[in-house]
């Protein structure tokens, strides 16, 4: 409301100055409005010069601001702690690419030290296993290698006497017992029909096994039964399957060559197991 003077004066006033006076009026109404709404802002605030800012002032109690009076900050109150997390999350990343780096490393060299161990462990079993060998069967390798020498001698001299090198091969370890001098006879001779005849053969080598070598007075009768032998299987040539039949005609051929050999004279069985 307006005071009594103020009014009677608005009476005495024409219309445009009426007007104007209540355009006035209303423009101060409207301002007076506006800065109770935004105390930042208004004539006399320096509201233009700091707007680009996009925050608000706040004044330094007793302490001078490096900004004059009034100094800016965001609008969040939680700036700074986002910043730390930030930084903290960075950091995490990278210890924990260093450390799964490290454990990688760790994990090479261990993996690398297992594989040495692997190599060393197979390199001593079979390290013991040759010298467990060479303990417990030396003395039948040692024999092995001078019944070969002797073998070698033999067929030597009787490369000299006109014998051919093809002619000279005698039996297998596997076919005649070099400790023993049992024979091993193929399946085809093994039959009842020719046990009159592998008596007395089997005799004579057993003998030349213990002595060395067949006695002359034996090899002459052992070269007939061998003979013998071999006639019984001609004779029989078309009973018996054509694999059968050449396999027992080499072990007789083969056998009247050892019959000519020095045999190695070795221990018994029983002497061997000593050892």
């Amino acid at each position: 409301m307006l005071p009594i003077a103020a009014a009677k004066r608005v009476e005495t006033m024409s219309a445009v100055q009426k007007t104007a006076f209540a355009f006035v009026v209303a423009v101060a109404c409207w301002s007076n409005a506006s800065m109770a709404q935004h105390p930042g802002t208004g004539v006399g605030y320096e509201s233009g010069k700091h707007h680009h800012r996009g925050g608000y002032r706040v004044q330094y109690h007793g302490h001078a601001s490096p900004h004059g009076h009034w100094a800016y900050r965001p609008n969040y109150a939680n700036y700074g702690y986002n910043g730390h997390e930030v930084a903290d999350v960075i950091r995490s990343r990278g210890q924990a690419n260093l450390l799964n780096a490290q454990a990688r490393t760790q994990n090479e060299i261990a993996r690398s030290a297992a594989l040495d161990n692997d190599v060393k462990e197979l390199a001593t079993y079979h390290e013991r296993r040759q010298i467990n060998r060479t303990t417990r069967f030396g003395h039948l390798h040692a024999r092995g290698e001078q019944l070969r020498a002797s073998k070698a001698q033999a067929e030597h001299e009787a490369q000299l006497a006109g014998f051919r090198i093809e002619d000279v091969a005698g039996l297998t370890p596997d076919e005649l017992d070099p400790v023993t001098g049992q024979l091993a006879w193929p399946l085809l001779l093994q039959g009842t029909h020719y046990n009159r005849a592998r008596q007395p053969v089997d005799i004579i080598f057993a003998t030349r096994a213990q002595a060395g070598q067949v006695n002359p007075d034996h090899y002459l009768p052992l070269r007939d039964w061998i003979d013998r032998v071999d006639y019984e299987l001609d004779c029989y040539v078309h009973l018996y399957p054509k694999a059968d039949y050449a396999k027992a005609k080499d072990f007789l051929r083969r056998l009247m060559i050892e019959a000519r050999l020095p045999a190695l004279q070795l221990s018994s069985p029983t002497q061997l197991a000593s050892h």
